[in-house]
């Protein structure tokens, strides 16, 4: 029986990285445990409050313990672990079909090495003609379907006619009827012939037949009088043996063939579906649930790597925090959850003046967003800012205990820099959050610039040439 180890499940790179994006975005300590109890990730020490079960195939393989939120990791743990499950049981099965198609060539001779139907007739006809005086050799199959017998070699090559002939009817029907082999040398003189466009004069007939049953005849024939004997009946029937043998093998072989192709698509589905899983918990992790821009964890993150790459470029990069004015007015005024609205609003207004896709719009905290702002001179930052007081002065969002306008506005503080490696990206936080601060002791609803210049000089940082500014 297949099972899931969640300590090496859990272990993994990416879903250790999934796992520790959620505990920062749920902002929720958790412990992941195992079916004995024993903690395998996460806090040790204490107790971290109700247990969730992560579950796969109705059997409990651990637990996550915390705080209602941490129901949602193990929610997550449970779906990953039943498609590990998944994929696990589809490999084996894979794996036994192909033992089994080895296996069962392996044991048929010559035979055996015919894995398609067109390769074991055109080595039967062969052989047959080989042993036996003839210029033909039909091969028909039930049609599993109709239950008629239908010609799929004549001459040792491919037949389309798919006319069936009805069991019982003519020499072949009476065979696949009866199951025993005839010589009939006269068929002219036999009431059961059916004449076909081929001449004939003389035949064999023989069922092929296997454990299971019938599955169709093979003939032999001759367009002149020929006196088959008792000898070409035993040697034409033991080919007869051999064939059913093979081509039984080969029709498995195609629907374990079809069988296999299948089960590779749903390994396919379900790796592309877990994929999609991964991505969407990864994006999760990174987006602030609120308002859909990023996250303060996923702000922390860019900043970083566009401080190291623009120290390497020497190129200015632009930081923008911004903060709603008197927000705790309007959320005593409205209550919370038009507050919630009103921050969703302003965070569409922000995103539809940031058009830049190297740009990132984030909530840094509470009311306050923050927008990173690379390869951005001065200007351009500034002028990026005021373009969003616009965006969110057409909102027209009513704030009745506003001081300083009747609509909801904001505050802005812009800080640029050429970023050098001995200084870290939170210098340029502190400056930019310095500006903010001046725009609200200026009185609030306005953009105030802050240069932050430790080591390149003002001309480059204000360039609205070499760097991207919208004017």
């Amino acid at each position: 029986m297949v099972q899931i180890n969640l300590k090496k499940l859990v272990k993994k790179k990416k879903l250790l990285s999934v796992v520790q994006g959620m505990i920062i975005a749920l902002d929720t300590p958790i412990a992941i445990l195992d079916n004995k109890g024993l903690v395998i990730f996460g806090e040790k020490d204490i107790n971290l409050g109700e247990r969730y079960p992560i579950q796969v195939a109705g059997k409990t393989i651990g637990w996550v313990t915390g705080s209602k939120k941490a129901s949602l990791v193990a929610n997550m743990l449970s779906y990953i672990a039943r498609a590990e499950l998944d994929k696990k049981s589809l490999a084996i099965e894979m794996l036994e079909k192909y033992e089994e198609i080895n296996f069962l060539y392996e044991l048929s001779g010559k035979l055996a090495n015919c894995l398609g139907i067109e390769q074991v007739i055109k080595l039967v006809v062969d052989e047959a003609q080989k042993l036996i005086e003839a210029n033909n050799v039909l091969v028909m199959l039930i049609n599993e379907e109709t239950g008629t017998l239908e010609i799929v070699s004549e001459q040792g090559r491919e037949h389309n006619h798919k006319t069936g002939l009805r069991l019982g009817f003519g020499i072949a029907g009476h065979v696949m009827v009866s199951g025993q082999a005839e010589i009939v040398n006269d068929v002219l003189s036999d009431p059961r012939y059916v004449r076909r466009s081929l001449l004939t004069r003389s035949l064999i007939c023989a069922p092929l037949t296997t454990q299971k049953g019938t599955i169709g005849v093979i003939e032999i024939s001759s367009s002149k009088p020929t006196d088959y004997t008792a000898q070409d009946l035993k040697l034409f029937s033991a080919l007869a043996s051999q064939a059913a043998a093979a081509l039984e093998n080969a029709l498995l072989y195609k629907q374990l063939k079809d069988h296999l192709h299948t089960l590779e698509e749903k390994v396919a589905s379900r790796t592309a579906a877990l994929e999609k899983a991964n991505q969407e918990l990864h994006r999760l992790a990174n987006l602030d649930g609120l308002t859909q821009v990023a996250n303060r964890r996923r702000f922390d993150q860019y900043l970083q790597l566009m401080w190291e790459r623009h120290s390497s470029d020497i190129a200015p990069l632009s930081l923008i925090l911004c903060d709603v004015d008197f927000f705790k007015s309007y959320n005593d005024s409205y209550g919370h959850t038009i507050g919630d609205d009103c921050l969703q609003r302003i965070a569409r207004a922000i995103s539809r003046a940031v058009k830049n896709p190297s740009y990132l719009v984030a909530r840094y905290g509470g009311e306050e967003f923050g927008i990173i702002l690379p390869n951005t001179s001065s200007r351009g930052a500034t002028y990026i800012a005021e373009t969003i007081a616009i965006e969110v002065e057409w909102l027209q969002i009513v704030h009745p205990r506003s001081a300083v306008s009747d609509y909801v506005t904001l505050s802005f503080g812009v800080c640029s820099t050429i970023p050098t490696l001995d200084i870290a990206p939170e210098a340029l936080i502190a400056a930019a959050d310095e500006a903010l601060y001046d725009a609200k002791r200026q009185g609030r609803d306005r953009v105030v610039f802050k240069l932050f210049n430790p080591s390149s000089s003002p001309e480059l940082l204000a360039s609205d040439r070499q760097f991207y500014c919208p004017n």
